[in-house]
């Protein structure tokens, strides 16, 4: 199946919003999050690593994208 959008996943967690998205079509291109466990669970999920504190990334290093995805636990 075709993706649907292109999405970023910030403050991604172990991924659930980014599986979610992707069960309905949407390809995840960019995932950060700055905790160095949720990192390696997240690579155990998806076979990715994400980029860690968003902000030390340039934004020219960040794909562009149709929707973004945020995860905040508050």
């Amino acid at each position: 199946m075709a993706s649907k959008y292109r999405f970023i996943d910030l403050f991604c967690g172990i991924g659930g919003f980014r599986l979610a998205l992707e069960r309905l079509g949407a390809k995840c291109v960019f995932s950060s999050d700055i905790d160095v466990f949720a990192q390696q669970t997240y690579f155990d999920n998806f076979s990715e690593k994400p980029l860690g504190d968003i902000t030390q990334i340039e934004a020219k290093d960040i794909p562009s994208i149709d929707r973004q995805g945020t995860t905040l636990c508050l």
